[in-house]
């Protein structure tokens, strides 16, 4: 999935494709 590839460590790396994909999810 690709929320996982933005993650390391359990840490998000890179907050714009979380929110671009958060934003998508719902």
């Amino acid at each position: 999935m690709e929320v996982m590839s933005a993650m390391k460590d359990g840490f998000v790396v890179d907050w714009d494709i979380i929110d671009t994909l958060w934003d998508h999810a719902f």
